[in-house]
C-alpha cells in the first residue's frame, strides 16, 4: 500500500510539473510592406509570443538588429510599456535594443517596438533586415531567444541616367582638333629648325 502511495505521490507531481515550468518565449517580427522601390522605407513591428509569463514578468529585453548591405536602419521607437536605453543610429547597418521594465512585463503578448528601414536608392539586392534577441529576463532567470527576419523584394526599375550623345560627338571633335593642332606645331617647329641649319 505504501509502494502505490509512494507512486501516486510521483505521478502527482509529474503532472503538476508543466503548471510551474515556464513556456520558452517565441519573437515575431512584421512589416508594412515587403516589396519596396528604391529608396522607399517601411515600418516592422516586433512582438514577443508566449503563454502566461511568470512573475515578477519580464523586466530586460537585449537584442541586436541587422541589416543587408542594400538597407539601412532609420530608427528604433520602444512600445511605451519599456524604458528604452537602444543604441540605434539611423542610417546604420546595425543597432543594439536595450529595453527596461522595472515593474516586468506580465501580459502574454506584447510588442518591443518599431524599427523603421530603408531600401537604398542604388540597390541591386532584396534586401533583409534581421533581429536577434541575445538575452531576456523573465521571473528573474535569464533566457536566449530565437533569430527572426523580414525578407524585401524590388519593384520597379532603377534610374537611368540621361544619355546626351552630343556630349559623347564634342568629345570626339575636341580630340581630332586637338591632334590636328599638335601635328601643326610639330611640322612648324621641325620647318623652322632645318631653315636655321640650311647653308
Amino acid at each position: 500500500m505504501r509502494k502505490l502511495s509512494n507512486f501516486a505521490l510521483f505521478i502527482g507531481l509529474l503532472l503538476m510539473f508543466p503548471v510551474f515550468a515556464k513556456a520558452e518565449m517565441r519573437f515575431t517580427i512584421e512589416c508594412d510592406k515587403t516589396a519596396l522601390e528604391r529608396g522607399e522605407s517601411t515600418t516592422c513591428t516586433y512582438r514577443a509570443l508566449g503563454d502566461a509569463v511568470s512573475q515578477p514578468g519580464v523586466t530586460e529585453i537585449d537584442a541586436i538588429i541587422r541589416t543587408t548591405a542594400d538597407m539601412t536602419i532609420e530608427g528604433f521607437t520602444a512600445a511605451n510599456i519599456w524604458t528604452n536605453n537602444s543604441n540605434v543610429t539611423a542610417g546604420s547597418k546595425e543597432g543594439n535594443i536595450i529595453l527596461r521594465s522595472a515593474e516586468g512585463v506580465k501580459t502574454t503578448n506584447f510588442d518591443l517596438g518599431t524599427v523603421t528601414v530603408r531600401l537604398a536608392n542604388d540597390a541591386v539586392e532584396c534586401g533583409a533586415i534581421c533581429i536577434e534577441v541575445s538575452r531576456y529576463v523573465q521571473g528573474g532567470e535569464v533566457y536566449d531567444a530565437n533569430r527572426v527576419c523580414s525578407d524585401f523584394e524590388i519593384v520597379g526599375e532603377p534610374e537611368q541616367q540621361p544619355n546626351n550623345p552630343e556630349t559623347g560627338a564634342f568629345a570626339s571633335y575636341a580630340v581630332l582638333a586637338g591632334g590636328a593642332a599638335l601635328a601643326v606645331t610639330t611640322i612648324a617647329v621641325v620647318r623652322s629648325k632645318n631653315k636655321f641649319y640650311r647653308i
